[in-house]
């Protein structure tokens, strides 16, 4: 069942309680990255209550970083937050139930669609709109189950199981729009391990080789000629 819209959902709590006159309240914080402050606006229907309204998070510059409503102090409907990228998120009793991020150039980048399963499905993409990966991933953010990895002629490279399990972390240079513009950070980009056989595939779909992993460590890597293993 999907949420209503926003002025809708004020609407329909404005008759109900017969307040014609919300009350906006905003707080602010300086953002720990950017340094810039960040104002973080919240209009509530009815005066009293604290857990229903609707969140606005503004920079210096009045530029909208994020917005979305929460009802009984939970997120519902439609967040989209401006950050680092474009993300929209879909949100049902404060359970994101869909996920999409874009690239700079508004491609879509990677798409999160939670399955009866509990598990979503997450689809990642080049820049050129050609599919990048296909995987799973669990409520808590693991890599779990199959996966599949694509060049960028859509042409698919290897596949092969992934345990629900804390990775290494990776240093990384994430996009300051202040200086230092590049901050190197140590992070956990991906939560998730593989374990077991993936199979890597040549240009023409054949497989070329079978490396072997055991909680995200590789144990070992067998080629495969046309006659079968070497």
């Amino acid at each position: 069942m999907r949420t209503l819209a926003l002025p809708t959902v004020l609407l329909a709590l404005l008759v109900a309680i017969g307040c014609q006159n919300p009350c906006t309240k905003t707080t602010s914080e300086v953002n720990a990255y950017s340094g810039d402050t960040i104002f973080t606006e919240r209009t509530y229907p009815a005066c009293g209550d604290s857990l229903t309204y609707h969140e606005r998070q503004v920079k210096s510059d009045s530029t909208v970083i994020a917005q979305g409503e929460v009802v009984n102090g939970m997120k519902e409907g439609v967040w989209e937050t401006n950050a680092w990228w474009k993300t929209v998120r879909e949100y049902e009793h404060g359970i994101a139930i869909k996920v999409e991020q874009f690239h700079k150039n508004g491609q879509l980048m990677q798409e999160q669609v939670l399955g009866a399963d509990s598990l979503y499905k997450v689809r990642s993409f080049y820049e050129n709109g050609t599919l990048e990966s296909e995987h799973f991933k669990t409520l808590d953010d693991y890599l779990t189950g199959h996966g599949i990895e694509y060049d960028t002629l859509g042409r698919k490279t290897a596949e092969g199981d992934h345990l629900a399990e804390m990775s290494m972390g990776d240093t990384v240079y994430v996009e300051s729009p202040v200086p230092p513009y590049d901050l190197k950070m140590t992070v956990i980009s991906e939560a998730g391990v593989k374990h077991g056989p993936w199979l890597q595939y040549d240009a023409d779909g054949n497989v070329t080789r079978t490396v072997t992993y055991v909680h995200g460590i590789q144990q070992g890597e067998e080629a495969v000629s046309e006659g079968g293993t070497e």
